[in-house]
């Protein structure tokens, strides 16, 4: 549940919930739809929203509540009868769907979205493809044709959910069962694109930790970085890092502080359909921030435990001001949270104008 601090902000803009507070894996992803569940009240894309999600513990399901259903289908173990397993890496909101029905609707989801591409090179999870698009932050900006980008990155996930939101089908390969799935996915979604790790990624060298251009000769997989995830820096993995928010998002004060500033951007340019490719490209532009001021070395394998599973190799980072890093990141993630609750606001209200 949310804290009765969280609470009363959302009753202070004039919603009333029931869910958690998460880290950009949780808890930004929260406030992404807590930011966005403000925005659309009284409007008609909140009545859509509301009929879709239905309740839960007899009050109105929130986006808020719904926004990590995505990384909770990465608790469902691929094969057999694909059966949920919680873990410690299992975000806590997921109890929510933790009894007979929520479980079987994450089975069922990621069984239908495991071998239908690849993910790692695997035909397994495939919807855990889902969530980014790995494009080198040299390229100024997000399109299909850069190494990085695929049929299955977050910008046709999010292309796929709002097709069924408007009764139609989702493009392959993705499989949607329904409009209540493609909203909770549309709001990760929309959270995950403005990670700037999840869409903007150095590609370095293994033997120097140099940059190399994928996109320029023969691309070779060992230069990517998984979006940081391969990067080991003080504090450990960049990602995670980037992941994780310390910005307070608990209290009314600064729930109502975001959404005020939520409300005060403008909307995306042109066609709604295309406006994932906009937000994919200006955080292509704010992930060359999140490298700004590293420098890397070349990759190091950490030493594995006995009979644990081989470490992937890292790229070690230093920071030419550690602090002044951390200033600025913090400073990127809140910004970049309150892009996301406005966009997908805005998303919303471009679907269900009436």
């Amino acid at each position: 549940m949310y804290s009765k601090l969280l609470s009363a902000a959302i009753a202070a803009v004039g919603i009333v919930t029931a869910s958690s507070a998460f880290a950009w894996s949780e808890n930004g992803h929260d406030t992404v739809g807590a930011i966005a569940d403000a925005l659309i009240k009284g409007t008609p894309a909140e009545a859509h929203v509301r009929a879709i999600l239905g309740t839960y513990d007899d009050e109105p399901l929130m986006l808020s509540q719904v926004a990590v259903w995505a990384d909770c289908a990465r608790s469902v173990k691929p094969g057999g009868t694909f059966p949920y397993v919680r873990t410690n890496q299992t975000p806590q909101g997921c109890s929510i769907f933790e009894d007979e029905a929520g479980e079987s609707a994450l089975s069922d989801y990621a069984a239908r979205n495991n071998s239908n591409c690849l993910y790692k090179n695997k035909k397994q999870s495939c919807h855990e493809a889902f969530h980014f698009a790995d494009i080198y932050i040299k390229r100024g900006g997000y399109k299909e044709t850069y190494q990085g980008a695929s049929n299955t990155d977050v910008v046709h996930a999010i292309h796929a959910a709002v097709a069924v939101l408007q009764d139609q089908e989702p493009p392959q390969p993705f499989d949607i069962a329904s409009k209540k799935e493609a909203l909770m996915l549309l709001v990760h979604f929309v959270g995950d694109i403005h990670q700037p790790l999840h869409v903007g990624v150095v590609y370095l060298n293994p033997v120097d930790g140099t940059l190399v251009d994928p996109d320029k000769g023969k691309y070779d997989d060992s230069t990517n970085t998984a979006g940081g995830n391969f990067i080991q820096a003080t504090g450990g993995e960049l990602h995670g890092q980037w992941d994780h928010t310390n910005y307070d998002f608990s209290d009314a004060d600064s729930l109502n502080t975001l959404v005020s500033a939520a409300s005060q951007i403008d909307a995306t340019k042109g066609d709604f359909h295309k406006w994932a490719e906009s937000w994919a490209s200006d955080t292509v532009v704010v992930a060359n921030k999140a490298f700004g001021g590293m420098n890397f070395s070349g990759q190091v394998t950490p030493p594995s435990k006995p009979n644990a599973r081989p470490k992937h190799a890292m790229w070690p980072a230093t920071f030419d001001d550690r602090k002044g890093y951390v200033s600025q990141m913090r400073g990127i993630q809140q910004d970049q949270v309150t892009k996301g609750g406005a966009r997908l606001a805005q998303l919303l209200e471009a679907i269900w104008p009436n």
